[in-house]
């Protein structure tokens, strides 16, 4: 009798499978299924994030600094605002900086480059948070809650919502990590790495280079990639050292000896680097240090305690998250007692060491006096991290009896989108406002934003004209100087200091208007520019254009320069004139400028304005 073969597999996949329902939960939270979503929504509202400003990819102006020290330093003439002068530090990211210059060396035009860099940045932010959380919240650690599978499946997807919630609704934190092609989504994404990294490295027992190797270069990253890095590396060491000697098998452990590989890699790197800030630009800090920050440590403090009151009226939900943050990071540094073995201890410890950097990335804006841009740029880098404490509780909270009945499935997802939908809701402006302005509130909202953009535009359509008209033969100063950096042949005199490090270094307390509050007018007299102030202009108004090119009384522009324009002795030096535009890309227009006396002959063509 012949044997027959019997497939299992077959008679395994001819059997009818138990019929999946709603109970029984959803998909496991994987990475893959993270990493995608993330993609997805970084996508989507990036996309919404530039057709909201309604820009031409230029960035701000202040992203034009940026991209003018790229060119120069990509076409080899060194870190200069202006090919020829001294090397001077105007820019506040290093990291940043030399990314710009590499894609600078490469193409011509690498904004759409930075923009998508940027977008990938806060997928990289998103989901590296992402993974934390769903690696500390494994079913084998939420077994002892007596919920079923499927219940577990669905709380931790309600935590991945509320996480892509928090990041993706806020239109500040979008808008300023990706579009404005600053520094911010690089920062926001070292960050949240560094955080995670410290974080999973506390339970490390033995440590050696090969297991803290993600810590040596999170270290580096932060102190090359903002001023305020510096701050949070040295309460991630701290940190760490606190955790690692609290789990040491042995109470001789020091902190310095557990944690000694970042604590190495951190001395290094800042020493390395202020070398060659002292070596190269001569100063062991960016210039914008002292063109930006006032020694009046009282009135920064003030300003900064205003710019962190605005950022939670317009963002209410930042209070509730921040304040757990708080406590969790209090908690950190208080002994734990109680039958708790290390492992326990090691998660709590992960928990606290993410909620210390989402605190101290906070601190520098407050401790600086805040900022004068919209939609509250420094604090938006810690936003992606600020939630995750929340979320811990949040799972401790969907997990514990008190809130298991006998439907608690119905209160977890309800619970999550009332939660999702009031951080949309609650926040100001939300998406709809900025992006389809129903109202002349609204449109206001969204064209304080959307100036910056046009000011870096304009910037660049003016120094192509006088690059056009003069051949950069012609020192320009202005207020804004970004753009017009970008694109001016001959030498750009930036009157609030950041590029200008007589101005920057001039004696004298920083007061007026934040972060222009730089501007010495002995030292506009000794520079003795050549055009002042450049204007573009859409209708040639005469009028109209003495208007913009002489402030009023305490405007904005007028208290940056201290009144210097409407002072008697600038009157009888420049001349007003004004000629239309040959060379403008974006819109057809007209250039208006103060020009020196002296230098009148060199501007044949354009119209001489009267100023009474």
């Amino acid at each position: 009798m012949s044997k027959q073969k019997i497939d299992v597999r077959r008679i395994k996949s001819e059997q009818p499978k138990p019929k999946k329902t709603w109970k029984d939960g959803p998909v496991a939270v994987t990475p893959n299924r993270f990493w995608a979503i993330s993609v997805f929504f970084a996508i989507a509202f990036g996309s919404m994030a530039y057709n909201t400003v309604g820009t031409q990819m230029t960035g701000i102006d202040d992203a034009n600094i940026f991209l003018t020290y790229a060119k120069n330093l990509s076409s080899f003439d060194g870190m200069v605002f202006n090919v020829g002068d001294e090397p001077v530090e105007g820019f506040t990211s290093m990291l940043w900086m030399l990314i710009c210059s590499a894609l600078s060396l490469v193409m011509d035009r690498p904004e759409p480059a930075l923009f998508g860099l940027n977008i990938l940045f806060v997928i990289i932010t998103v989901a590296i948070l992402q993974w934390f959380v769903q690696e500390q919240l494994s079913e084998k650690r939420e077994s002892q809650s007596g919920l079923d599978r499927g219940v577990l499946r669905y709380i931790r997807w309600c935590c991945s919502v509320i996480i892509f919630g928090w990041v993706f609704f806020s239109p500040k934190f979008m808008i300023w990590s990706t579009i404005t092609l600053m520094d911010i989504g690089i920062w926001a994404m070292v960050l949240a790495v560094g955080s995670v990294c410290f974080a999973r490295a506390v339970a490390v027992s033995a440590p050696t280079i090969q297991t803290d190797k993600m810590l040596i270069v999170s270290t580096i990253l932060a102190v090359l990639v903002r001023p305020e890095g510096l701050l949070v590396a040295i309460f991630w060491w701290l940190c760490l050292g606190v955790a690692r000697k609290r789990l040491a098998s042995s109470d001789s452990e020091s902190m310095v000896r557990v944690a000694k590989i970042p604590l190495i890699t951190l001395v290094v790197s800042v020493v390395i680097l202020t070398a060659f800030r002292l070596i190269y630009f001569g100063h062991p800090v960016p210039n914008t240090f002292y063109a930006k920050v006032s020694g009046d440590w009282f009135g920064n403090i003030w300003n900064g305690l205003g710019y962190l009151r605005d950022f939670a009226m317009t963002q209410p939900w930042v209070i509730a998250f921040g304040l757990i943050s708080l406590v969790y990071a209090i908690r950190f540094f208080m002994k734990v007692n109680g039958d708790m073995d290390n492992k326990e201890r090691a998660l709590k410890l992960s928990w606290g060491l993410i909620a210390v950097s989402a605190v101290v990335s906070m601190i520098p804006p407050v401790l600086t006096g805040g900022d004068h841009f919209h939609l509250a740029r420094f604090f938006q880098p810690a936003w992606p991290l600020v939630v995750i404490p929340g979320i811990h509780l949040f799972h401790k909270y969907c997990t514990s009896p008190k809130f298991i009945t006998e439907k608690p499935m119905r209160r977890i997802i309800t619970t999550t989108l009332v939660l999702v939908a009031m951080f949309w809701v609650a926040q100001q402006p939300k998406w709809e406002q900025i992006s389809r302005p129903q109202n002349r509130a609204e449109a206001r909202e969204r064209l304080k934003m959307a100036v910056e953009f046009t000011n870096a535009m304009h910037g660049r359509d003016i120094g192509a004209e006088l690059s056009t008209r003069v051949g950069g033969e012609l020192s320009v100063a202005a207020i804004r100087v970004g753009g017009l950096g970008l694109t001016y042949s001959g030498r750009v005199i930036d009157l609030m200091g950041l590029n200008n490090e007589q101005m920057a270094h001039a004696p004298g307390i920083l007061e007026g208007d934040k972060n222009h509050a730089a501007f010495k007018p002995e030292v506009f007299w000794n520079q003795n520019p050549d055009l002042v102030e450049p204007k573009f202009i859409y209708l040639a108004n005469e009028s109209r254009i003495i208007d913009r090119l002489l402030p009023s009384a305490d405007s904005f522009d007028d208290k940056a320069l201290k009144g210097i324009i409407r002072s008697d002795e600038f009157l009888s030096k420049y001349t007003p004139i004004v000629w239309p535009t040959t060379k403008n890309s974006h819109s057809d227009g007209f250039v208006a400028v103060w020009c020196r006396n002296d230098r009148l002959e060199l501007l044949d063509g354009a119209t001489v304005l009267p100023v009474k």
